[in-house]
C-alpha cells in the first residue's frame, strides 16, 4: 500500500500515530507538523521540509530522506535504522537516542544537533557535517571513528 502525498501542504498537520508506511511525501510541506509514533518506514520524503516537525518516536526505518530538512526538528528515540539521508539538513535538530544503525548520512548536515545517546553503528557518515555537536555522546562504530578521526574529529 502506498498514500500518494507529492507535493502536499501538510504543514502544522496533526499526524501523531498515522500509519504512513510507504507513503509518497516527496517536496511535501510538513513544517511543524506533529508526527509522533507516526509509521513511515520505507516512506519517500526526499526534498521534504520537516523543519520543527515533531517526529519523537517516529518509525523511519529505510525512508528516503535525502535532501529533506529537518532543522530543528524533534527526532528523539526516533528509529531510522537504514534510512536514507543523502545531503539532508538536521542542523539543530533533536536527537537524542535516536536509532541511525546503517543509514545512510552521506553530507547530512548535523551542525549543533542534540545527539545525546544517538546510535551511529554502521551508517555511512561520508563528508557528514558534525560541527557544534557533541559527537562524544553518540554510539560511534571503530570503523567511522577512523573515518571521522581522518576529517580532523576527535576521540
Amino acid at each position: 500500500r502506498k498514500t500518494g502525498l507529492k507535493e502536499a501542504n501538510l504543514k502544522e498537520a496533526d499526524l501523531r500515530m498515522a500509519d504512513l508506511t510507504k507513503a509518497i511525501l516527496r517536496n511535501a510541506d510538513l513544517r511543524e507538523a506533529i508526527l509522533s509514533k507516526a509509521d513511515l518506514k520505507g516512506a519517500i520524503l526526499s526534498w521534504t521540509d520537516l523543519s520543527k516537525a515533531d517526529l519523537n518516536e517516529a518509525d523511519l526505518r529505510v525512508a528516503d530522506l535525502s535532501f529533506a530538512t529537518l532543522r530543528k526538528a524533534n527526532l528523539k528515540k526516533a528509529n531510522l535504522r537504514g534510512a536514507y539521508l543523502e545531503d539532508a539538513d538536521l542542523s539543530e535538530a533533536i536527537l537524542i537516542n535516536t536509532d541511525f544503525r546503517e543509514a545512510f548520512l552521506g553530507w547530512a548536515i548535523l551542525r549543533d544537533a542534540e545527539v545525546t545517546g544517538a546510535d551511529l553503528s554502521y551508517a555511512n557518515l561520508v563528508w557528514i557535517d558534525l560541527s557544534g555537536t557533541d559527537y562524544l555522546n553518540c554510539i560511534i562504530d571503530e570503523e567511522n571513528i577512523k573515518y571521522l578521526r581522518r576529517w580532523g574529529y576527535v576521540f
